[in-house]
């Protein structure tokens, strides 16, 4: 599934840069806007029950968009270079941040620190990465098995059918968690192999719809069912969660996540390419890390709790502010290293 609109004239999906696809790169601004939202809990069990209905199977799913078939040794090097590293750095950085300055800095709201040595251990020994950080782990292993796979099958059609039966038995007969997110890996591998062929079966070389898809009927037709089954998976509030793991009504809040991905793609699609928000989503990666940071350090439950009674707000309210600080903070901080990461870059 693919959102209608996707390479048409007038939406974000229009420019390709520096090798880069704007819509590609817009849908990942807006996706980790929906990651920080989803951890803030600002807008109660609906809101929630929207967001995780599809944030995190959606960068799986873009992941997907760009796999094909390598050799293992590359997949590994480019895993360890662009996930394991940054895991590795985090997991330092959080040690420090949540194990020591967290309670120092927050210990007078009755804040303490997370033990140092569990979270090194729990994220180095284990592989499950604490807190936010299950994430990169979970896309190292989805990525090597993925390979696996393109090795073991030749035909795209069997190798789903086998992902389909690895998904579902992973879900129903599977107790998660498992070294490395292995559990939730497994999961992963629908997402991205849905990506990989959408990429390879829906859109042309740039990353554009297909003429013969966009004219056909069947293309309406079903977006409008998914539409409508998103939407009910919504209000029944059948929606993934990855990192627990925890899939209600399964198999419906898979297949709704599929749908939510669609329907948040035509979204995109509808955008008009901003700079910001491209230059933003290609660096999804500081982002994420910015933000896991940020929640191991800063306690915004409290913050939130302690400022409604001090001012006698709604919490509702306070929530939703707070939340907008710390996109901008975070987004903020963002941009600094990004600038500075360029300027290192033009000198070396």
């Amino acid at each position: 599934m693919v959102a209608h609109g996707i390479g048409q004239a007038g939406g974000a999906e229009l420019k390709k840069t520096d090798n880069r696809v704007a819509w590609v790169d817009t849908a990942k601004f807006f996706g980790m806007m929906l990651v920080i939202a989803g951890h803030h809990e600002a807008f109660g069990d609906l809101g929630r029950s929207v967001i995780f209905s599809f944030h995190m199977p959606l960068f799986f799913f873009l992941t997907g968009l760009f796999e094909r078939k390598r050799e293992m040794f590359q997949v590994i090097k480019r895993g360890v270079i662009s996930y394991l590293i940054p895991y590795a750095i985090l997991v330092v950085l959080s040690a420090f941040t949540a194990g020591w300055l967290r309670g120092t800095w927050f210990g007078a709201w009755g804040v303490e620190n997370y033990e140092m040595d569990w979270i090194l251990k729990s994220s180095f020994a284990y592989g499950n990465g604490w807190s936010l950080m299950w994430f990169l782990p979970c896309l190292f292993t989805a990525s090597v098995l993925m390979e696996l796979l393109f090795f073991l099958v030749r035909n795209d059609w069997i190798r789903g059918i086998l992902i389909l039966v690895i998904n579902v038995v992973t879900a129903l007969y599977i107790p998660g968690p498992l070294y490395w997110e292995l559990h939730e890996a497994l999961m992963a591998l629908l997402f991205l192999y849905l990506g990989y062929l959408v990429r390879t079966y829906l859109l042309d070389e740039n990353l554009r719809l297909k003429e013969s898809v966009r004219k056909s009927g069947w293309f309406y037709g079903e977006l409008m069912v998914a539409a409508g089954f998103w939407i009910y998976c919504v209000g029944k509030r059948y929606y993934v969660n990855m990192v627990w793991p925890s899939y209600p009504a399964y198999p419906l809040s898979v297949v709704a996540a599929v749908c939510g991905i669609e329907i948040f793609l035509l979204l995109m699609a509808m955008l008009p390419a901003n700079g910001f928000m491209m230059k933003m989503g290609s660096s999804s990666l500081v982002i994420y890390m910015v933000h896991c940071l940020e929640h191991n350090l800063i306690p915004w439950d409290v913050i939130n709790e302690k400022v409604s009674l001090m001012l006698a707000v709604p919490l509702a309210g306070v929530r939703v502010t707070t939340l907008l600080v710390r996109i901008v903070l975070i987004l903020a901080v963002t941009a600094v290293i990004v600038k500075i990461k360029e300027k290192l870059t033009k000198r070396g």
